[in-house]
């Protein structure tokens, strides 16, 4: 059973898509900050996180890039989704991002798919 971290500030977005995952039989933790993202990651080692981008202290950029640096995490793929349009410079350090409101079917195929590359 594959492992999933959602990290958000958004307790409504925590809920739901934690019993939509849940639901087609993955393993889901949540944390609502950056920081406590973090330690649920080094608790856990989740297969795959998604963060939001906008949360209070550590943005999901952040997050991210904390993330990347550390060896344990280089392969595990991470999702930033945002209600805003922001544009990003550089080489992201996220596998993929979402654009909030996010359907069901782009979540469950987008985690799939990702998942699925770890794999193969």
């Amino acid at each position: 059973m594959s492992t999933i971290l959602i990290v958000d500030d958004d307790h409504g977005i925590l809920t739901a898509w934690r019993r939509l995952l849940r639901a087609e039989g993955y393993w889901v933790d949540i944390a609502d900050s950056g920081e406590a993202g973090l330690i649920a990651a080094d608790k856990m080692r989740p297969d795959l996180i998604v963060t939001d981008l906008s949360m209070p202290g550590m943005s999901g950029v952040e997050f991210c890039h904390l993330l990347r640096r550390d060896p344990r995490f280089l392969a595990v793929p991470l999702i930033l989704a945002s209600a805003e349009h922001e544009n990003f410079y550089g080489a992201p350090a996220w596998d993929e991002a979402w654009k909030k409101p996010v359907a069901i079917e782009t979540i469950l195929a987008s985690i799939s798919r990702l998942l699925q590359g770890l794999l193969d």
